[in-house]
């Protein structure tokens, strides 16, 4: 998975990389690598030919029978809780143990939490206007409070309108019902075709006052180091008088 690639790139892990997923980005300094697939259909023979000692994914793998295949063939594998931030932050410093690198894992969740508290500080006192954070366009589906992403909003001072579930599916009566102030969406999602489609809802808060945006950090949609950049981005079209930049 892309989250669980930059988890490992961030703890310095790259050079034991051999395979990452075909969603996966890489440095221009580093080696393009061999592609298994995606995430939740990977190319098991091409996995195994690789010989890992170690398969990472994530928790929306759990269940997919190429884990049973790893499994009976004494392949172990780690899959990374990215349900909310406590647990993501909690399986990073237990991978960091797994690798060796305990030290680097305790600094990075160190600094994501400080961050994402000095951000929560900063809007605080701040109107928080209800969002929508929708994930995908075709069909519409938002992230509710059951997801990681709930406290980067909270944080980047914003109300979520959906108070139930994880990833809600949404139709057009629903929407309208929920009525947004602001429609935030993940760098994945096609902005222009989604403004066209919302266009005519002009009963919607979000479309009448032009508070469409699209989220370009990819931590919106990948729980991992850049869920930083993705909540002070979020918080810049929330309050965008204010100075807010992640700490280094």
């Amino acid at each position: 998975m892309p989250s669980t690639t930059e988890i490992l790139l961030a703890l310095g892990a790259q050079d034991r990389l051999v395979a990452i997923s075909r969603f996966c980005d890489l440095p221009s300094s580093l080696p393009d690598l061999p592609r298994v697939g995606s995430g939740l259909n990977p190319d098991l023979e091409v996995m195994l030919s690789l010989r890992p000692d170690l398969v990472l994914g994530t928790a929306a793998q759990r269940g997919l029978p190429f884990l049973d295949t790893l499994e009976q063939i004494g392949t172990p594998s780690f899959l990374v809780d990215d349900t909310g931030l406590d647990p993501l932050f909690s399986d990073i410093l237990r991978l960091g143990e797994v690798l060796g690198t305990p030290q680097t894992a305790r600094l990075l969740v160190d600094h994501l939490q400080r961050s994402l508290r000095q951000l929560a500080d900063l809007t605080r006192q701040q109107p928080h206007p209800t969002v929508l954070l929708l994930v995908h366009s075709q069909p519409l589906c938002g992230a509710g409070p059951r997801t990681f992403a709930q406290p980067l909003l909270e944080a980047a001072g914003g109300e979520n309108v959906l108070d139930f579930g994880a990833w809600v599916q949404l139709d057009t009566e629903q929407l309208l019902h929920l009525a947004p102030e602001v429609i935030l969406i993940t760098h994945e999602v096609d902005y222009p075709t989604l403004v066209d489609r919302l266009r005519p809802l002009q009963t919607l808060p979000a479309v009448r006052r032009g508070r469409i945006h699209q989220v370009t950090a990819p931590g919106l949609s990948r729980p991992g180091p850049g869920i930083l950049q993705a909540a002070y981005e979020m918080a810049h079209f929330l309050h965008p008088h204010l100075q807010v930049e992640p700490s280094e």
